[in-house]
């Protein structure tokens, strides 16, 4: 009996979609044949362009365009004695428009090794680096109060001694009025 096995370079292409997080193996599988045979080669270029385009802004890990540091990181405004680490870069715009003023930093994720998420995974290694030249005198995690959640936060505060940490979700910080720090512009 004959089967028919893809060409490695579809296998490969594949195997990039699948280690995506929330992409199974059915979905990337469909993902590399929709590029593959109902797409022109035009529309996977782009994407490679876009992404070769963006860069990691060292100072709160999210996707800048310019090699140098991000409009957020540069605000005249921003407090530097505060820094707010979230979990998802959605949670940056809720945290900017409740008035928050302080740095921020984007982890894209949380500590999981059961999933093969481990501290560089989430770039903490430059982190801590960013914070050796460049340190807050107040940390606040914004994190999920989840098993992966407490493990970050406790592994960050353990990793960094030094400052003064409060760990709490997104939602009771964005639900308390109590933030000095935080005064909505309106």
């Amino acid at each position: 009996m004959t089967y028919y096995q893809p060409p490695a370079a579809l296998r490969q292409l594949t195997d990039a979609f699948d280690q995506m997080p929330g992409i199974g193996e059915q979905s990337a599988r469909r993902m590399a044949e929709w590029l593959m045979y109902h797409s022109d080669t035009e529309a996977f270029q782009q994407v490679v362009n876009a992404a070769a385009a963006l860069r990691i802004c060292p100072g709160c890990n999210l996707a800048v365009s310019e090699p140098q540091t991000c409009p957020l990181c540069q605000r005249e405004d921003r407090d530097d004695s505060r820094l707010a680490i979230v979990e998802h870069s959605s949670s940056v715009q809720p945290l900017l428009d409740h008035g928050y003023r302080g740095r921020l930093y984007v982890l894209h994720g949380l500590l999981s090794p059961a999933r093969g998420i481990g501290p560089s995974t989430l770039r903490l290694p430059a982190l801590f680096a960013h914070l050796q030249e460049h340190p807050p005198e107040q940390l606040l995690l914004l994190i999920t109060d989840s098993v992966e959640g407490r493990a970050t936060a406790d592994y960050l505060s353990r990793s960094l001694p030094q400052i003064p940490c409060q760990a709490q979700s997104l939602g009771e910080y964005l639900a308390s009025p109590d933030q000095p720090e935080t005064r909505p512009n309106d």
